[in-house]
């Protein structure tokens, strides 16, 4: 019986949940049926984990019918119908804590029985408190659009079509509810499909919606031209940098309208857009993305459950204030941060971050202690600790060292399985740079370092480009 469908739902409850069904299970207006309850108290002993060897089908019938002989297909339909009933307390449970959903259904009802009276008091309620919320997302919108909608239908159902009605209400919030969840999701798919995994689009807005935006009829609703600025920018902001000016512009505006999970979906797209014209040459974005990250920070959209992520935010931080020449704040940033960042990931994300830091303050003895306390746990870290320390043991003219670690890394990439390709590809042409630039800048051999400052410029997969190009021009 372990491994029931039944055990695997109740093996998600928590001790609060598990009490609170049993409650629910004792109302006869949910549940009439007495062996249910036996089963429920039967699954009790074995709860949470519900493996120890006496939980058997057996065992539960003998707890629930006595000597009755055991009947598989009886005992099969009370396990469904004990299924059938954790979804109504888990939809009863959802139910009970959202407030608004409950209120819409109450108008429903009072809307299907024409009680004008009641309805109208229930729907002013909902009305005063959806006006007084400080966030404008796509649930705001279907209840606008649901009050009105309902508003509408008791009109006609109480005094007929012919009444003068909200119908032009009704279709203004439904288009507010559609743009605003449309370009919510649109920007999710350009992101995901530009930045994440490449892809075609293959959906569109009608051209009336991006009329109504480019007409200036949309302004009435700041909120969702936030979106329609970050649909622009993500679509043609690679050719056209205005389209950040402006997505800037209305987000530094507006931004307050959005909740915060939809700020934090924002920013990211943008970041992901300002990363992208970096990495195809456009260097001054650099400190735009410096920029953007601040704003987030301020905004405390990077900060999800109370913590950092570690890779995506904390450690892009740091660095990308370290290459703009902002060593003084990524100091404090690291010293002030350090704490959100969850605990599992500390110690090494703030090592690292703080070694390079160091190697920005050109202190590489430094750089080599904390290099040396840092815990290898998978091949992304190790790649960016040992190009940590290649680049520190060159700048200490540590030669040894230096092409004892280069010839252990190429040998690792070689071995490696589990590294993508083009990770082996940047970090391999890397290796392969560095081991000729150890070679040949020596000062005797000109051509070469001129051939292999070429080859450097047109490498497409490469780590550490900049840094390279800087050392074989020195």
């Amino acid at each position: 019986m372990q491994n029931t469908k039944l055990t695997e739902l109740l093996k998600s409850f928590n001790a609060q949940d598990f009490k609170m069904l049993g409650k629910y299970l004792q109302s006869p207006y949910y549940n009439t049926n007495k062996n249910i309850i036996g089963l429920y108290n039967f699954l009790k002993k074995y709860f949470p984990d519900f493996e120890q060897s006496t939980f058997t089908k057996q065992k539960a019938w003998k707890s629930i019918f006595g000597t009755k002989p055991y009947h598989e297909q009886r005992f099969s339909n009370l396990m469904s119908e004990f299924s059938r009933l954790i979804y109504g307390f888990w939809v009863a449970e959802r139910i009970k804590s959202k407030e608004r959903t409950q209120k819409l259904l109450l108008l429903e009802h009072l809307r299907g029985l024409k009680l004008e009276q009641a309805f109208m008091k229930v729907w002013k309620n909902v009305k005063k408190n959806l006006d007084g919320e400080d966030y404008r997302t796509s649930d705001y919108y279907f209840t606008a659009f649901r009050l009105e909608e309902l508003t509408y239908q008791l009109d006609v159902y109480t005094h007929g079509r012919l009444v003068n009605s909200n119908l032009e209400k009704v279709t203004n919030q439904l288009d507010y509810y559609y743009l605003a969840t449309k370009l919510k999701y649109y920007c999710a798919l350009l992101n995901r499909q530009q930045h994440i995994v490449e892809g075609s689009t293959d959906t569109y807005l009608p051209d009336e919606f991006i009329q109504f935006f480019e007409q200036g009829k949309m302004d009435e609703v700041p909120d969702i031209l936030i979106w329609y600025r970050l649909m622009l920018l993500l679509k043609k902001g690679e050719d056209d940098e205005s389209h950040y000016t402006k997505m800037m512009e209305v987000i530094q505006e507006h931004g307050g309208l959005l909740h915060k999970d939809e700020l934090r979906q924002v920013y990211g797209a943008i970041f992901n857009y300002c990363n992208k014209q970096y990495k195809s040459g456009k260097e001054h974005f650099l400190r735009i993305i410096f920029d953007v990250l601040k704003k987030m920070l301020e905004q405390e959209v990077i900060i999800f459950e109370g913590y950092i992520t570690p890779y995506l935010y904390f450690r892009n931080i740091v660095m990308v204030a370290l290459q703009v020449g902002e060593i003084d704040w990524a100091e404090q940033f690291i010293e002030e941060y350090q704490e959100k960042v969850e605990l599992k990931y500390r110690e090494n994300m703030v090592v690292y971050c703080k070694a390079a830091l160091f190697f920005h303050k050109k202190e590489y003895d430094k750089v080599l202690e904390y290099l040396f306390d840092f815990e290898l746990k998978d091949f992304y870290q190790y790649m960016e600790h040992k190009v940590l320390l290649i680049k520190t043991y060159y700048e200490l003219e540590e030669e040894i060292s230096l092409e004892s670690l280069l010839e252990s890394m190429r040998i690792y990439l070689i071995r490696s399985t589990q590294m993508p390709e083009h990770y082996k590809k940047a970090y391999g042409n890397f290796v392969k740079f560095m081991q000729q630039l150890c070679k040949w800048n020596t000062g005797f051999f000109p051509e070469k370092i001129k051939d292999l400052t070429k080859k450097i410029e047109q490498a497409e997969k490469l780590v550490e480009k900049k840094w390279l190009l800087e050392k074989v021009k020195q």
